[in-house]
């Protein structure tokens, strides 16, 4: 069986083909590059407001747990001050927690 069914002197000849760049391919290559950087622009930004954000939660958060530390303290001294003997127990023990829970706190802290 023969390979093709065409003569070898049939056979159909190229030629040089002649191919020039389409410009609108260009521009949309750049475009697409130019849109990769803006995205990646983008997201570096957001990354960092996040960040600063997060840093700024934290330290409320600190702040707001020092002032409620220093509230129980302050009420506690308060019942120890008016020294009547249920209450002056109790601030005692409020202290007390307080001072443990200080302690917690520094090594926690230093560890």
């Amino acid at each position: 069986m023969p390979r093709s069914s065409r003569p070898a002197a049939a056979r159909l000849e190229v030629g040089p083909i002649d191919v020039k760049p389409d410009p609108w391919q260009r521009l949309v290559a750049i475009g697409s590059i130019l849109s990769v950087l803006f995205v990646a622009i983008g997201l570096y930004i957001t990354n960092e407001a996040n960040r600063e954000t997060s840093e700024a939660n934290r330290e409320q958060h600190r702040l707001t747990a020092q002032g409620q530390i220093t509230d129980r303290f302050t009420e506690a001294v308060e019942q120890l001050g008016q020294g009547h003997g249920p209450a002056a127990a109790g601030a005692l023990g409020v202290v007390g927690v307080l001072l443990s829970e200080a302690a917690a706190g520094h090594a926690a802290a230093a560890g």
